[in-house]
């Protein structure tokens, strides 16, 4: 992870912070975050990037929808770990990312 990290900081001081290789690098960080155990860390990121993509190419966009999916795994199974027996229809349609527009 720090490799990607340092990866999408060169990319974001070459190319600009919103760029494609800065938020893809970031967004795959924050994926290996959740696939290791770092679920608060991950969504955390992952929210960060979701926040960039949508400042650059809308609610709409793929890049959008593909992090809401990314963001709603790892929230699920951080709620069933916590005792908490969200299903995943239920998550999608209660969670503020799956739920927002995917219109452009």
């Amino acid at each position: 992870m720090p490799e990607l990290e340092a990866l999408a900081d060169a990319y974001g001081r070459v190319r600009g912070p919103s760029s494609d290789e800065a938020l893809d690098c970031r967004a795959q960080a924050a994926r290996c975050r959740g696939e290791l155990g770092q679920v608060t860390k991950a969504l955390a990121r992952l929210n960060g990037v979701l926040d960039a993509v949508r400042a650059v190419d809308g609610d709409g966009s793929e890049n959008a929808v593909e992090l809401r999916r990314d963001i709603g795994m790892p929230f699920l199974a951080q709620q069933r770990a916590a005792g908490r027996t969200t299903s995943w229809s239920r998550c999608t349609r209660t969670c503020a990312w799956c739920t927002a527009r995917t219109t452009n």
